[in-house]
Parts: structure tokens; sequence; C-alpha cells
């Protein structure tokens, strides 16, 4: 087996293995030349020693990569790397039409129809290449999710040499036409006989012939006709069961010439499903082993006896037993027949020859020989008893004791020898069905007579939900026909549905995950809101559905992050508080003082001093200046200091101010009479200190003080 990881030709990188077959292993990989998933099949070491097989295959499959068609499953590459031999081929996400078929349990006529005209399309493809495919089964048939039917398998059964043709033949024996299980020549109209079995199985849920052993089928699909389907469901149109009876002729040249016909008719049957247009010759061959009649010698016995088809064919057979027909000598003919065509073909240069292995000749031809005598004494002997042959004896020597005793040792000898048999019959649990659907798993173990029995589910992380992940006993084993077989079906990978884990500290929410099995990593943000150490959010979101090994982005708050104080000093409020946001800071308190350097309405001092670091968001105190502190006095000046008489009338008059720590100023200063006393004034400082006021009169101190006290 290949691992995960592998590169074959430094190309192709393998992802996963998607299933198993009986000569190769079919992988997922990606091509990082042109970024795109691939399958690759990888022969199987016991065919990449078989140089005949290599050489046929490689052939085979680079004619097939030649075929692009929207109904074939497109080979892109052949190669090989020390010694391992595969095909990179379009990767279909799909199921197989074998799985659809017991998924549905049959098919609707106008589903089977459909899914025929597309195959038939790929095999007309095929065909004009000179490419038969040999093979075709539901099995080989791939349904993509577009609604596409794609054959796959193509040059893989062409390619089988004589020592590994037996092992084919066996795999596809339900589908095999009649020249296959002979091990004659075969060309396109195989492929149309086995698309024909497939179509019977599509419209009635079953194969026509089922046996208990490999040659025991191969055996009906020579001799025997298929029970007519709208027996098996007379809604079945009667075009369509007549294009289908067609197909599984047993002579080549009684089926359709090509699958050009083939489709023409499956369309003309959609238009008209119970139009007459399908040409069918009579079954009466002569040269035949087979006992084939026409439709109407088959009525005539039904309706003559009341008997079924099978009843009716075997009086038929026991008719042209009495007429001299010898069914050992006639298959025998046949085989000679078969073989000595065979050897003239051989003879001619035409590379769709196959070599036919004289193992398989000689069991097939034995085994026929066998089934044949078989069916013969069983009908003689059925006969014998209706009509009274063996009941010889007179009537008052048989006695029913007798006849108990015969009867039941009879009965014993039987079950003894069919239970001899069934023990002896050993069965080998097939490996392809690991990662496969566990319905196609169960039908498949319970068809080879096995009970099933499916385990408790397990969480697979290489198993998808519902496909098998292992069998107990275990794949490859040995078993006997009524062992019990225990499957374990994957419940696909554990999921966890994620909880919220927002607001928790950082600690709870990585304790929450790696319980669950999930990695985690931190992303830290600043925040306003939440507080710093809690989570914030997480990605995926809340809710998500993951599995084991998945990550999870924990985004936690860091808090609100820091910032540099800026310098307030000597700004407006206005101008504080933009330069304040643009820091992500907030301006606080705001109260005022007086200043007698700072200009009334700026500010003075901050709480916080500038270059200071702070969280963001936080509030900075200013203080703002009122201006130079100011107090007032009331003066008046009375008509004890008026210098004004007669002489003197009118004058400038100024009034000083002095206090203490402060120089002398003029605080009044008008041109007066005697009428202007008393004069009384306001006196404004920026101390309280004391001071006292004095007059001039023209510029000439006149004397006195007046005190002047501040509030």
């Amino acid at each position: 087996m290949i691992q995960p990881g592998t590169f074959l030709i430094h190309r192709y990188e393998v992802l996963a293995k998607i299933g198993s077959g009986g000569m190769a292993d079919v992988y997922k990989a990606l091509d990082h030349r042109l970024n795109r998933n691939v399958a690759i099949k990888v022969l199987k070491a016991e065919f990449s020693k078989d140089q005949t097989f290599v050489s046929k295959f490689r052939a085979e499959a680079q004619a097939a990569a030649g075929m692009t068609h929207a109904n074939i499953v497109n080979v892109y590459d052949v190669s090989e790397e020390n010694g391992r031999y595969f095909i990179v081929m379009e990767l279909v996400e799909g199921i197989t039409l074998k799985e659809f078929i017991l998924a549905k349990g049959k098919l609707s006529v106008r589903e089977t129809v459909g899914i025929a005209i597309q195959i038939a399309q790929g095999l007309e493809v095929a065909h004009q290449n000179r490419i038969v495919h040999r093979d075709i089964k539901p099995q080989n048939i791939i349904l993509s999710k577009e609604g596409l039917a794609k054959v796959t398998d193509f040059g893989i059964a062409k390619a089988v040499t004589s020592n590994t043709i037996t092992s084919n033949a066996v795999g596809s024996v339900h589908y095999i036409s009649p020249e296959q299980a002979r091990g004659g020549y075969s060309d396109e109209k195989s492929d149309i006989y086995s698309l024909g079995v497939t179509m019977y199985e599509m419209l009635c849920g079953h194969v026509p012939f089922t046996g208990d052993s490999t040659v025991n089928v191969a055996l009906q699909h020579i001799q025997q006709e298929a029970e007519p389907l709208r027996e098996i469901d007379p809604t079945i149109p009667d075009s369509i069961e007549k294009i289908v009876k067609k197909c599984m002729q047993k002579k080549p040249e009684r089926r359709y010439p090509n699958v050009v016909e083939l489709i023409a008719d499956l369309k003309r049957a959609v238009r008209t499903p119970n139009g007459d247009f399908v040409t069918q010759e009579g079954l009466v061959d002569e040269t035949s082993s087979t006992v084939v009649l026409t439709e109407a010698q088959l009525n005539d016995i039904k309706k003559s006896t009341g008997m079924t088809t099978a009843e009716a064919a075997a009086a038929a057979l026991a008719r042209r037993k009495e007429s001299g027909y010898d069914p050992e000598t006639d298959l025998a003919k046949d085989v000679k027949r078969d073989e000595k065509r065979r050897r003239k073909r051989s003879e001619e240069p035409a590379e769709d020859e196959d070599e036919v292995d004289p193992k398989v000749e000689k069991l097939m031809i034995g085994g026929g020989i066998a089934a044949v005598v078989i069916l013969i004494l069983v009908i003689l002997v059925l006969l014998g008893k209706t009509i009274g042959l063996f009941n010889h004896k007179p009537i008052d020597e048989l006695d029913s004791t007798t006849t108990e005793s015969t009867t039941e040792s009879t009965t014993e000898s039987t079950t003894e020898s069919t239970t001899e048999s069934t023990t002896e019959e050993l069965l080998i649990l097939p490996e392809d069905l690991i990662g496969r659907e566990w319905s196609v798993a169960k039908v498949t173990l319970e068809n080879m007579g096995l009970k099933v029995e499916q385990a408790e589910d397990e969480y697979s992380d290489t198993y998808d939900e519902g496909l098998v992940i292992r069998m107990d006993p275990d794949a490859g084993t040995t078993v006997r026909p009524g062992d019990t077989v225990r499957v374990t079906v994957s419940a696909g990978k554990q999921e966890i549905k994620l909880r919220d884990l927002t607001g928790l500290s950082e600690a709870d929410a990585g304790s929450y995950l790696t319980k669950n099995g999930l990695l985690y990593s931190i992303e830290r943000v600043e925040s306003d809101t939440v507080e710093a150490g809690k989570v914030i959010s997480t990605n995926p979101d809340a809710g998500t559905t993951l599995n084991p090994g998945d990550s999870v982005v924990l985004t936690v708050s860091s808090g609100k992050g820091s910032t540099l104080v800026p310098s307030l000093i000597n700004m407006t409020l206005t101008e504080a508080e933009e330069e304040l946001k643009n820091s992500n800071l907030e301006l606080g308190t705001v109260t005022e003082e007086f200043s007698d350097r700072t200009e009334k309405g700026r500010i003075i001092s901050q709480s916080t001093s500038r270059n200071a670091k702070v969280e963001k968001g936080s509030k900075i105190d200013v203080v703002v200046s009122k201006g130079k502190e100011s107090y007032s006095a009331e003066v008046t000046i009375g008509e004890d200091y008026n210098p004004f008489d007669e002489a003197r009338p009118t004058g400038l008059i100024d009034i000083i101010l002095k206090q203490e720590g402060m120089d002398d100023r003029v605080v009044y200063s008008e041109d007066c009479s005697s009428e202007s006393f008393p004069i009384h004034f306001p006196v404004e400082s920026s101390s309280d200190a004391p001071a006292y006021v004095y007059i001039k009169l023209d510029g000439e101190d006149i004397g006195g003080q007046i005190t002047v006290t501040f509030q």
C-alpha cells in the first residue's frame, strides 16, 4: 500500500486510498503540475511482475488515454516508477451504478434508458478507437454528482494474459458474454451483451443468472434464456424488453451490430415505449447445444400445458432428447467450433485476439457437460414421477412404510451430502470491501452465504461516515458459508460543536479546547469593552462543527492599551479636547484659578504631566486661568479735599493710588470744578495690600491722603 504523502514521478502526491480491486489499488492524488485532483490506479505486485501483462496493459492504457468523452473516465497518463505501474485518471466524485441499484432496489425505465444511452455513447467512442472494454458491469460505471454516467476501467480487461483471464472472468461472470464464457473470441458485440445484462439488472434489481458457482453461472449464459422482463414486471414497456433481449442474444450476430443502432432504438423507446420497431430474429439454433425457441413456440407450449417459461423450456428439452438431441455431443461441438474459430483468428495479425487458458476451456467444457447431464437426469426423474414411470410394482407390493423409509433415507442422504459439500466449501472475505459503503458490504457478504452483524460504529479520520473500517474475521481470511462476520462501520470524524467562549479567561478557554482534542492559538487585540485577558471572539464562530485536530483562533483582549499624554499648557479647552482625542484620551475635570502669568481662558496646568504613559481612554484634568486676581474698593473724595476757589475755579484733577508692592498708578483723571465735589469712583487692584490715594491739581500735589480698603 502506498502511504499518503508519497510522490510518484515527482509529480503526483498520494492523498488517500479510495478503493481496491482485483488487479489494482486506487488512490486520490494531487497533480502538482496542473494543480488538480486525480485518481491513480496502481497495479498490484503480482501483475507488475508479468511482463506480458504489463506490455499489453501499457498498450491498451495508452490507447484509452487517447479517448476523451463525457461518458468515459478519462485517462490522463500512464507511467512506471521502480517497477510500480500506474494509470492517472480523471477523479469522479460519485457512486458506482451497482451501489445506486442496491440503494434503490431497481431503477425506473426512464432512469435505465438514460443511463444505458450514456454508457453506449462512451462505448461508441471506445469502439471507434478499436478498443473493446470486455468488462462492462455496474461496478465499472460511475454516476457523478452532476448526473453523468462514466465508463471506467478501459483497457484493463483486454490486457489480461492467459494466466489471469480466469480471474478476471470470474470477477465479472454475472455479466460475461457467452463467447467470453467459452473462452472464445470477443469483440464489440461482447460489450453490447454485457450492457444488456446491466440494463436487465437496472430494470428488475437483480442479474438474470445466478448459481452456486461461477462455472454454473457461466453455463447459464451459454445455455439458458433469462426470464422475460415483463413476466417480472408487467409495467416494463414491450420495446424495452425487446431491446434488452436483443442485446442478450447468445449468438453475437443476432445482437445489435453496433452501439449506434442500440442508441437509436433506446431513443425511440423513450418516444414510443410500446412501438414495434425492434427487429428480433427467431431464437432456434440447430447447431447449438442450447435449447432455444421462438417466442411463438414457447407461448404454444405454455398455453397448451399451463407451464411457466422455465417449465416449458424443460419440456422442450425432453422432447428434443426423444428426437435424438445429445446435449453432451452438441456442447462439445460448440466448444470445438469456437476453438477452431479462435485458432483461425490467432493466426491472423489482429490486435484484439486474446490468449485462452486451456485449463479454463477444459473446466468450462467439463462443467458444461456435467451441468447438462444433471439437468437431463432431473427432468427425466420429474417426468417419470409425473407419468408414474417408476411405479411398475403391483399395488399390493407397495408398502407405505417402505415408501416413507425410502424417502427419509433419500432425504437424509441428500442432506448429508449437501452439508458435507457446504462444509468443504471455503470462502475468502473480500479485501475490497474495506472503505466501501456499509450497505454494499452487507449485501455482498449476505450473497456469499454469510451472516452479517454490524459492530458499534467508530469514529475515523481515514474513512467517511458509512464506510467499512474493518471486518472480524479480517478481510482476506478464509471462512465457511453460514459464518458470522462482524463489520465495523465508520461514524465519520468525531465532531465537536464549538461552544461560546466569549468572556472566558484565556486559561479556561484553552483548557476546554485541549480537552476536546482541538488546537488553538492566541491573537491579542486592544478592546475598550472587554477586560484584559478575556476572550473577545473565536474563529471559527461558536456553534461550528469541528473535528479533533482542527485549530481555533482565540481573540483575547489586551485591555484598552496605553498612550502618551500630550502637553495641554496654554491651550484653550477646545484645543485641549481635540489633542486628547487624537491620543485616545478624554478631558477630565476643569477648574479655574487666577493667574498673573496666564491669559484668562487658557490652561494653567494638567493633572498628568506631558509624555506620561497612561491607559487609553483615561481622563486628564486641567486648570484654566481666570486671569489676574481682582480686588475692588469704592473711593469718595469729599468737600474737604476740594481745591477750587474763585481765583481758580477749574482744573485737572488726578487721583493717584499708592499700594504696597505695587507701582503708583492714576485711578482717576478728569477736568473738574468746585461743583464736581464730592468725587466718587471705584478702584480695582490685583492685591489687597494697604493702599491710599492722594490728589494732584494740574500736576501739583495738594496734600492729604485718603485710605483705601480693598475687598
